[in-house]
């Protein structure tokens, strides 16, 4: 089916409230703005508009600048469907100068779009000739139609960047086929019924709140609250949600946002009086994901919101959506689920649900090498392998990567996500339970999302640099992540290596400059700093495993560690 012509669709109902669109005031409280289905339309052929003024084509891609999530980034996102251009996302919270160039470049950008809430630092390393334009244009412009434009599944629809292992972030290239899958994989899984409301407050940069809200822009029946960003308010703003007594309010959330609750109660800083909170709570699904779920995350949620958590599973490169925990299996059943996986005899497990069949095909694997013995062969019940999926909401590619898109893609699964997992057989109804142990040594999760530590290696390394460079000390740095004050969260654990005759005083000096500097960005903002050898292999290459342990030791110790300032709750 054209899937220009289902947006469209969706949007005939021009008097019919949609985006509910939530920004922080001075004093950090959310203010509301409405607007109706055929007022996004227009901004939308608006920015529909301006894209073809400036040349781009069926195909073109643009670049998205914008500091938070912005009604203009998902109206541009909208117009994308009307004219066949792609948007490219930016990473507001981490990405640096070079990074942003970076991206356009890969992506061979024609445009770059940007909002007033963008630093003007971040666009230094472009190219002098790439067009910058305002989003705000599209609000002192007058719409009008455009030509329709035939667009398939199969033409692209976005590309999202993700960490990767490398250091340098790779660009997943999702088709429309991705998002209809989504679509039909969330109305399955979750049944939302009609109306809907979809309360997002996660960053739009990511795949969760990109597959989330075009999920919304595709269903005539759905509402979207949007959050500009997560804040103190934002537990008030659910709450008023719920209070309005929608059939459905699935809340896309992290782990990290309940550790934020629980430290505001604790502080007597509860947004809305707890029983209100509660009793509003229980009536949302709260869909929670990108980092494990266990013991303490699950007494939390059922503390506040009076029922288990919806837990999802997925990726970047998967269009967010590959496993979940049925909304449909009761209580007792999910509980036990997530007891046996915690008390497994090879190492807790994190119960992430099912696959859901005929969208999404899960295994746990022994090897996914091709040149390494047990490869692609299904493990056992209890026993720990790689998890693979298959499905249409799968990346098309890496964005002109071929060889990191060829070692990902294996006879037609995708072997990328690096999870280490298991299944047990439910003794509910005897269907295969996945559960998730662990990731592989060269990623760490923060804030819900996945940091290289390659790449947090190259920022602080040339922090130090800088920093070091008068007194020409030689040093080297590596990064682990580590579980240590949180289940979910990784602390980011820096060793640095020094020459023996290198003095206190620079010793407190690179401490200081690493748990406070200002100019480091939240993926690479260290937890804990530790000076000491650094285990490398014959390669040269560092061995995060002894490091890990080694770390471990230095915690442990009778030193006290001293952890970065916490920012606090705004």
């Amino acid at each position: 089916m054209r899937q220009d012509l289902i947006y469209r669709d969706a949007f005939t109902a021009r008097s019919t409230p949609f985006l509910f669109y939530y920004r922080a005031d001075a004093r950090k409280r959310l203010t509301r703005a409405v607007y109706t289905r055929g007022q996004v339309w227009d901004l939308a052929l608006c920015a529909a508009r301006l894209l073809r003024e400036h040349g781009l084509k069926k195909g073109d891609c643009h670049l998205h600048c914008f500091g938070a999530n912005r009604l203009e980034d998902l109206v541009f996102r909208l117009a994308a469907a009307m004219t066949g251009t792609v948007p490219v996302t930016v990473n507001w919270e981490a990405d640096t100068p070079d990074r942003v160039a970076y991206k356009r470049q890969l992506a061979n950008c024609k445009l770059v779009i940007r909002d007033d809430l963008f630093r003007e630092e971040l666009l230094a390393e472009l190219e002098a000739n790439v067009p910058i334009i305002d989003a705000a244009e599209i609000h002192r412009m007058r719409a009008a139609p455009v030509d329709p434009l035939p667009l398939t599944e199969e033409d692209p629809r976005i590309v999202i960047f993700t960490s990767g292992t490398t250091g340098q972030p790779k660009g997943a290239l999702h088709r429309y086929r991705s998002y209809v899958t989504n679509q039909a994989t969330f109305n399955d899984f979750l049944q939302p019924g009609k109306p809907f409301a979809l309360v997002v407050a996660n960053a739009l940069h990511h795949a969760n709140a990109t597959a989330t809200c075009d999920w919304a822009v595709r269903e005539p029946h759905a509402e979207l609250h949007l959050v500009d960003r997560y804040c103190t308010d934002y537990w008030r703003v659910l709450t008023d949600i719920s209070e309005r007594n929608l059939k459905t309010i699935i809340a896309p959330v992290v782990a990290r946002h309940f550790d934020f609750l629980a430290d505001l109660e604790t502080a007597g800083r509860l947004p809305v009086p707890l029983p209100r909170l509660q009793q509003a709570l229980s009536r949302v699904t709260l869909l929670i994901g990108s980092a494990p779920v266990g013991p303490t995350t699950v007494k939390r949620i059922m503390h506040f919101a009076r029922k288990l958590p919806t837990v999802r599973f997925g990726s970047t490169e998967t269009c967010l959506q590959v496993m979940g925990i049925s909304p449909t299996l009761p209580h007792d059943a999910v509980m036990r689920a997530f007891e046996r996986g915690w008390s497994h005899r090879g190492g807790p497990g994190y119960y992430i649900g099912r696959p859901h069949p005929p969208y999404t095909r899960v295994q746990i694997v022994a090897e996914i090498d091709p040149d390494k013995p047990g490869y692609l062969e299904p493990r056992p019940p209890g026993e720990p392998g790689y998890v693979i999926t298959d499905g249409d909401n799968l990346m098309c590619r890496y964005v002109r990567q071929p060889e990191a898109t060829d070692r990902v893609m294996r006879e037609g699964w995708y072997t990328g996500l690096m999870d280490i997992g298991f299944t047990l057989v439910s003794k509910y109804d005897g269907e295969l339970d996945y559960y998730w142990m662990s990731r592989e040594s060269t990623l760490m999760i923060r804030g819900g999302s996945n940091y290289a530590y390659d790449q947090i290696n190259s920022e602080l390394t040339a922090l130090l640099q800088k920093k070091l460079e008068p007194a020409d000390t030689p040093f080297e740095l590596a990064v682990v992540g580590l579980k240590v004050d949180s289940e979910h969260e990784d602390a980011c654990c820096v060793t640095v290596s020094l020459p023996t005759d290198v003095d206190e005083q620079t010793r407190a000096m690179i401490e200081e400059t690493l748990l406070k500097g200002k100019d480091i960005s939240k993926g690479a903002k260290p937890d804990y700093v530790r000076f000491g050898p650094i285990p490398r292999n014959f390669k040269g290459v560092v061995t995060a495993p002894q490091l890990k342990e080694a770390f471990r030791q230095f915690l442990a110790g009778p030193g006290q560690p001293r952890p970065s300032t916490n920012p606090g709750l705004p």
